[in-house]
C-alpha cells in the first residue's frame, strides 16, 4: 500500500508541477512547450468515462452491460445509472481476459439480461473498457453471434480513455450511436440537438420560439419515449450540435442522412445566442421573434456588469461535465460578465484554445490553473482554495472542507439559449445574498 509521504514524494518527482499560472499557459502555447509531460492525461471529473454510459442510457427501451476488470466496473456503481435498473456490470478476471474466455461469459451474461428483464429491452448496449482495447476483444462478433438468438438490437460502444488512442471515446460513440437513425426519404420541419448529455433546461426558450416560427418538433434523444421515435430523429432538417465531442457524427449525418447542422456550443454570451438565432432563421427559412428576450437579457448583463465593479465576485470554473464545454472557454465567457476567475481547473490539454488562453492571460492576469491529470491536483482538491462561487467541477468533492458555493452543472446544465445566461446571473447574485444574510 503507498502511504501518504510515498504518494506526495513521487508527485513532486514528477517532471511537471499541478499548479500553473495563466502566463506560463500562455508561454507553453506560444513557444509550443508540453507543460502536461508524460503523466496521465485523464481529468478528475472523468466526462470522457462516464459519458459513454449516459450516452447509451438515452436510448430509450434499451439496457447497458459494462464489461471491464473489477477495478474499472465498480464505477458504474458510484453512479445514479444503476437506481432506474438499466445498466448491468460484468466485472472480469485475469484469465478470462488473457484466454479470450470472457466473450463466452458476455455471450452468457447477455442472455440472462434479457430473461430477467421483465420489460424486455429492443436494444441491448456492450460497454467494452481500456483492457479490451489494448487485447482488440472482438465484441462485435459477440453481438453477431447472439443475431436470431434473442428479438433485440445489440449496440457496441466504447469506454476507452486511457489507450492512447487521440480520438475522445465520446466522438465515437455519438457516431456509432447516431448512425442507427433512418434514413428518411422525406424531411420534416424538425430540429434535433445532438453532441449533448442533455437535454434543453425546461425554461429554455428555444423550443417555444421555434415552434411558433413553424418548427414542428424541437427533440433531444433523451426525450424520446421508444426507439421507433428515436429512429425518426433521421427525419430532421437540421441538427443543431452542441459540442466538438460531436462533430465528426454531425458531419457523416449530413453526409449520408442529408441532415445539415450548426454548430452553437454552450455559452454565457447574450451576443452568440442571438447569432444562433439568426443563422436558424437563414437555414429553416423562418422568422424568429426574439427581440424582447434578448434586449431583455442584455440589459440584465449589463446591471450585473456594473454590480460586480463594487461588489465582486471571485470564482473557481472547471470542466464542465453536463454541458461538454472546456473550462478555458467558459472561464473567458464569465470573465466577460465582469467576474474575476481565480482558479481554473483542467484536464491538462490546450490544443484549439490558444484564443480563450490568450485572452484570460491578458484580461485575468491573477488566474491560476490546476491540471487535474497530475497526481499532484489531489491534495488541491482535498484543500481547494477559498472562493465565492465553483462551477463547472462535476466532482463535488473538489470543494470538501470549504464553505464554496456550488453551482451543480449536472442539474442545470448550460445551453445556448438566453435562458441559461438568465440562470447564471441569478444563481451567482442568490449567493451573494445568502451570504449577506448570514
Amino acid at each position: 500500500m503507498i502511504c501518504e509521504k510515498d504518494f506526495e514524494a513521487g508527485a513532486r518527482n514528477m517532471s511537471t508541477r499541478s499548479i500553473f499560472s495563466i502566463e506560463e499557459v500562455y508561454q507553453s502555447i506560444k513557444e509550443e512547450k508540453n507543460l502536461t509531460e508524460s503523466h496521465l492525461g485523464v481529468p478528475g471529473n472523468s466526462k470522457g468515462c462516464g459519458g459513454i454510459i449516459d450516452i447509451a442510457l438515452m436510448i430509450p427501451e434499451s439496457v447497458v452491460l459494462f464489461v471491464a476488470p473489477l477495478g474499472c466496473a465498480r464505477h458504474v456503481t458510484t453512479h445514479s445509472w444503476q437506481r432506474d435498473g438499466r445498466v448491468f456490470a460484468l466485472a472480469l478476471d485475469e484469465a478470462e481476459v488473457v484466454t479470450g474466455a470472457h466473450l463466452n461469459t458476455i455471450e452468457q451474461a447477455i442472455l440472462e439480461i434479457y430473461d430477467d428483464c421483465r420489460n424486455k429491452p429492443k436494444l441491448l448496449t456492450i460497454c467494452g473498457s481500456c483492457i479490451d482495447r489494448l487485447m482488440a476483444s472482438d465484441f462485435e462478433m459477440v453481438a453477431d453471434r447472439l443475431y436470431g438468438q434473442m428479438p433485440g438490437r445489440i449496440l457496441v460502444i466504447w469506454m476507452d480513455p486511457v489507450v492512447g488512442r487521440k480520438e475522445h471515446c465520446q466522438v465515437r460513440c455519438w457516431d456509432k450511436v447516431y448512425s442507427m437513425w433512418r434514413t428518411g426519404e422525406k424531411k420534416n420541419l424538425s430540429v434535433n440537438l445532438i453532441g449533448r448529455l442533455y437535454p434543453l433546461a425546461q425554461n429554455s426558450e428555444l423550443p417555444q420560439l421555434l415552434k411558433k416560427a413553424g418548427v414542428e418538433n424541437v427533440k433531444h434523444m433523451a426525450e424520446c419515449e421508444t426507439l421507433e421515435e428515436f429512429y425518426e430523429m433521421g427525419d430532421a432538417s437540421l441538427n443543431i450540435l452542441g459540442s466538438n465531442l460531436g462533430e465528426k457524427a454531425a458531419k457523416k449525418l449530413q453526409k449520408t442522412k442529408g441532415i445539415p447542422y450548426i454548430k452553437c456550443q454552450p455559452t454565457l454570451s447574450v451576443e452568440k445566442v442571438h447569432n444562433m438565432y439568426r443563422q436558424l432563421e437563414d437555414i429553416l427559412k423562418i422568422k424568429i421573434c426574439d427581440e424582447e428576450i434578448y434586449r431583455f437579457t442584455k440589459k440584465e448583463v449589463e446591471r450585473f456588469k456594473n454590480e460586480r465593479k463594487n461588489n465582486p465576485v471571485h470564482m473557481a470554473i472547471g470542466e464542465a461535465y453536463a454541458s461538454h464545454e472546456d473550462a478555458f472557454s467558459m472561464a473567458k465567457e464569465i470573465a466577460e460578465l465582469g467576474i474575476s476567475v481565480d482558479w481554473i481547473y483542467s484536464d491538462g490539454k490546450f490544443s484549439g484554445k490558444a484564443e480563450q488562453i490568450t485572452w484570460l492571460y491578458e484580461n485575468q492576469k491573477n488566474a491560476k490553473i490546476l491540471l487535474l491529470s497530475h497526481p499532484g491536483s489531489r491534495k488541491m482538491m482535498l484543500d481547494p482554495p477559498e472562493v465565492d462561487v465553483a462551477w463547472g467541477m462535476n466532482e463535488k468533492w473538489f470543494l470538501k472542507k470549504k464553505n464554496n458555493h456550488w453551482i451543480d452543472v449536472e442539474s442545470r446544465p448550460i445551453d445556448c439559449d438566453y435562458a441559461s445566461v438568465l440562470w447564471f446571473i441569478n444563481v451567482v447574485e442568490n449567493e451573494l445574498k445568502r451570504r449577506k444574510d448570514k
